[in-house]
């Protein structure tokens, strides 16, 4: 059975972050995400709620490990949510000009 730790290791290795920043996105320390991933320590509340925000993860995905099928935009929002502002900015020039293509 994969537990909870195991789940944010995999959200976090997905997302190609290391843990400093993942950790400065989510506000903890990156001792506590170490202990989270090592299956030492579970996740507050807290936690949970800045990784369901800042990543759209669902809840249920996270506590039970039941998962939804991923809309694409979901997708896609997930991945530009972990990207650095100057990738952002990237991102969106390449959107805008794909749309002029319509």
């Amino acid at each position: 059975m994969v537990t909870i730790g195991e789940r944010i290791k995999k959200i976090r290795l997905d997302l190609n972050m290391n843990q400093i920043d993942f950790c400065s996105k989510i506000g903890i320390t990156q001792g506590s995400l170490s202990e989270i991933e090592s299956n030492n320590n579970n996740p507050s509340i807290n936690t949970l709620i800045a990784i369901h925000t800042m990543f759209n993860v669902d809840f249920e995905y996270l506590l039970l490990g039941v998962i939804q099928k991923e809309q694409p935009i979901n997708k896609i929002l997930r991945i530009y949510e972990s990207l650095s502002e100057k990738d952002k900015e990237v991102v969106e020039r390449v959107a805008e000009g794909l749309s002029m293509l319509k």
